[in-house]
This record gives structure tokens, C-alpha cells and sequence, in this order.
């Protein structure tokens, strides 16, 4: 920050199926960091959620969902003690495929 150096860029998710992949999709959430240094985002039109290692931009994984996260997600600790990673999916848009829907879908880290 006191730099304001970019350290990495990736194109996440995908505007239309026939665009390069590189191009990526327009941002509708924004992203969270956990203290262990992943960057969680979904907020792209495509029905899908992102993990990148924040040091290398390296993607550790994807997630479906049943329709684009149009939000930023987050994380909390259950009375389990397991960290989850949760996302409000919705899908009204007028470009893209995704089904419309409304949904609140979560994942156990």
C-alpha cells in the first residue's frame, strides 16, 4: 500500500463463452483476504467463485454456483470451530447464461 505497486492481475470469470478467456468478466463484488493469504472473489457473471494464493495470483481453486455472485462473499467461524466462506448468488441479468435465482450458498474451509 504505501507503494501503490500492483503485485499481480488475473482476469477472473468469463463475459460470453465465444470472448478469449484472458479478457475475463466485469466485477459486480469485490474480493476478501483471509489471515492465512487466500483472496476469495466472485463477483463475475459467470456462476462461479475464485481462491487465489496472494503472494503468487496462483488460482487454488473454483467453486459452482448455481448462478452468478453478483456480491463480495465472506468468511466466519461456525460454534463447530471450522471456518466457512459464504456467497450470495443472484442471477437477474440481461447478458450471460446464468439461470436466475436467489441463493445464499456457503462452503466449509
Amino acid at each position: 500500500m504505501s507503494t501503490g505497486a500492483q503485485k499481480w492481475e488475473v482476469p477472473i470469470g468469463r463475459l460470453y463463452p465465444q470472448l478469449k478467456p484472458e479478457w475475463g468478466s466485469l466485477a459486480l463484488g469485490g474480493p476478501i483476504v483471509t489471515a492465512g493469504g487466500v483472496v476469495f472473489i466472485a463477483g463475475t457473471l459467470e456462476p462461479a467463485i475464485y481462491a487465489f494464493d496472494i503472494e503468487t495470483s496462483k488460482q487454488l481453486w473454483r467453486g459452482e454456483l448455481p448462478t452468478s455472485a453478483r456480491s463480495t462473499p465472506m468468511t466466519y467461524e461456525g460454534p463447530d470451530g471450522k471456518q466457512y466462506l459464504v456467497i450470495c448468488a443472484g442471477s437477474h441479468q440481461p447478458a450471460g447464461k446464468a439461470p436466475l435465482g436467489d441463493y445464499v450458498v456457503a462452503f466449509s474451509l
